[in-house]
């Protein structure tokens, strides 16, 4: 049987509540609950100061009292998450809070799955703090803490900052496979081809690869070539001519929907332990452990996308071996300079992403076609085009792990920041925070590759 009691939410509609369950006394319920309400509504609205209680049923006797705090009455009302009357603390773990709020990351006290917890001063940039997140600060979170030496926000063995978080040089093996059509000859257009792509990316001189890495992380980082036997053994290069005509006309082809790839590699593959490579074991391999750079003798005019790629996911089968490409990056014969290149490679070794303009202030955007007014591309028509690619901006940097920021102690009313450019071998950034993110300061001279 239907009750007053039942029918009314007494939050919303205080007054006399009655248990029974016949018509007359269900009116006489509505009667007394809306007579208290009118007169908490007239109160609120002409700031009097009736004594409600006596409306409802014409007794003093508490049935009409609105309440003046609803929280804590252990009553849940609109916008409360919570209430457990008397129970609610701002002091016990995964308790209701006493604004009728559930326990929070951010709240200060230390709740079911939350390492740590300082309310208001935990931060996400600040070394030693509770993060933002209530967990303690660790290696892999960006930050540099106590006895660690960098802290590049991830974890992974394989670049400069250490699972540990400790400062590493580490090289990155590199497969440059060169790929003919049954009727192209990248000797024809480049005398030596394999020797010069060689020397260009893997070379110390000026304009070459790891001359390039040199300046740019101090010696801590070059690229090493493959080791194989084909052509010149062990310079990191493979000529590989596949079954399929050159493309020509107006068609554009996906290259990755192509059979020239698996083709190369699968021929690469009686000149190269590509097993050998598989430093974690499981039958993939990824950028890290051997980064493959295919180069295609053809022209971009002929290709879908952009004529330089990364990341390109294959998840190739090499005939012969028990390992999977998973991604190769490409490039075109005609790209005779390291700039695009090295380009592309700081996508696929590094994980790095373009940046917004202005870009010619770095190797991740437009700073990669760079000149050098007396140094030529390898061969054709492309001048200078990508001789003398700028330097890595600060995010850049800080991403490969070379660099971790550091935040300057604004304990005092001033703050002192050392910023040391590339060239002085001892190269910085500075993270100032803001209200939305944070700031990075750099160094850069008009030096070198800048």
């Amino acid at each position: 049987a239907q009750r007053c009691g039942d029918f009314l939410d007494p939050s919303i509609f205080p007054g006399q509540c009655s248990t029974s369950s016949n018509a007359a006394d269900l009116t006489e319920c509505i009667a007394s609950r809306t007579d208290c309400r009118s007169c908490q509504l007239l109160n609120e609205s002409t700031g009097s100061s009736l004594d409600c209680d006596v409306f409802d049923n014409g007794l003093a006797d508490g049935s009409c009292t609105k309440r003046l705090n609803p929280c804590g009455d252990g009553v849940l009302d609109p916008g409360e998450e919570c209430d457990e009357g008397a129970e609610n603390s701002d002091l016990l773990p995964d308790a209701c809070r006493t604004n009728c709020q559930s326990a929070r990351c951010g709240d200060g006290v230390v709740d079911s799955g939350e390492a740590c917890d300082d309310g208001d001063l935990n931060q996400e940039y600040a070394p030693g703090t509770c993060r933002t997140t209530c967990v303690e600060p660790t290696c892999g979170d960006g930050v540099i803490d106590d006895g660690e030496a960098c802290d590049d926000g991830n974890n992974l063995d394989s670049d400069f900052c250490s699972n540990l978080c400790q400062q590493q040089n580490w090289s990155a093996p590199l497969l440059l496979l060169v790929v003919d059509f049954n009727d192209t000859d990248v000797n024809a257009d480049l005398p030596d081809a394999e020797d010069r792509w060689s020397s260009l990316m893997f070379g110390a001189g000026n304009a070459e690869g790891n001359h390039y890495w040199e300046e740019q992380f101090g010696g801590r980082f070059d690229l090493q070539p493959a080791q194989e036997s084909a052509g010149t053994p062990n310079n990191g290069v493979i000529v590989a001519q596949v079954t399929a005509a050159a493309p020509t006309g107006t068609d554009r082809y996906l290259v990755e929907a192509e059979n020239w790839v698996p083709e190369a590699l699968d021929y690469a593959a009686s000149h190269l332990d590509f097993d050998s490579y598989d430093t974690d074991a499981n039958g993939v391999l990824e950028n890290h452990e051997l980064a493959v750079l295919v180069v295609l003798n053809t022209s971009w005019g002929n290709l879908s996308g952009a004529g330089a790629q990364a990341n390109i996911p294959i998840d190739h089968p090499i005939a012969g071996t028990g390992v999977t490409l998973a991604r190769f990056a490409r490039s075109l014969h005609r790209y005779g300079s390291i700039g695009v290149n090295l380009h592309e490679l700081g996508h696929h070794v590094f994980d790095l992403d373009h940046f917004a303009p202005p870009g010619s202030h770095g190797l991740m955007s437009t700073g990669a076609y760079g000149e050098n007014p007396a140094i030529p591309v390898l061969w054709g028509t492309l001048g200078n085009w990508g001789t003398r690619p700028t330097l890595m901006i600060a995010f850049s940097h800080m991403r490969t792990g070379a660099t971790s920021p550091t935040t300057p102690d604004w304990s005092g009313s001033t703050a002192t920041l050392a910023l040391n450019s590339v060239d002085t071998g001892n190269y910085n950034v500075v993270r100032l925070p803001i209200a939305d993110g944070y700031l990075l300061v750099e160094n850069r001279q008009s030096v070198g590759y800048d």
